[in-house]
C-alpha cells in the first residue's frame, strides 16, 4: 500500500471486501494517489475506491452490475458500458473489460502502437487482433 505512491500505473481491482474498503479511513488515506502523474485504472467494485477518493467525481464510470446503485450515491454518472475512460483514469466492468483496460494502461505508457503488440500474445489461439 504504501509504494502505490511511487507508481506510473495503478489497477485497483475487485473483490467481495471493497465495500468494507470504502469506509475505512484509514485503508484510503493510504492509498496515496497521483492522477496528475500516474495511469490508474479500476476493475469492476475497483471502480467504488476510485469514488471513495474522490477520484471520479463529476465523471462517467462503470462498474460490476452488483455494484452500480452503490457507485451511483457517489458523485458519479454510472454508465452501462464495458469501458470508461479519462485522460488518465478508467473503469472497467466484467471480467472479459480487463482487456480493454489493459489495452488502455499499455497505450498511456507505452504508446498506441505497443498495445496491440502486447495484447497480441496474450490472445487466445486462433484470435488476433
Amino acid at each position: 500500500m504504501d509504494e502505490v505512491k511511487d507508481a506510473d500505473a495503478v489497477l485497483i481491482t475487485s473483490g467481495g471486501s471493497v465495500p468494507q474498503l470504502i469506509g475505512d479511513p484509514d485503508y484510503l488515506s493510504r492509498l496515496r494517489l497521483s492522477p496528475n502523474r500516474q495511469i490508474i485504472g479500476a476493475m469492476c467494485s475497483g471502480a467504488l475506491i476510485l469514488a471513495a477518493l474522490g477520484l471520479l467525481t463529476g465523471k462517467e464510470a462503470t462498474t460490476y452490475p452488483t455494484r452500480r446503485q452503490l457507485l451511483s450515491e457517489y458523485d458519479v454518472t454510472v454508465v452501462d458500458k464495458d469501458f470508461v475512460p479519462h485522460e488518465r483514469i478508467a473503469t472497467a466492468a466484467g471480467c472479459l473489460a480487463a482487456q480493454n483496460l489493459c489495452e488502455w494502461m499499455i497505450a498511456s505508457l507505452l504508446g498506441r502502437d505497443m498495445a496491440p503488440k502486447v495484447l497480441r500474445t496474450i490472445q487466445p489461439v486462433g484470435k488476433g487482433l
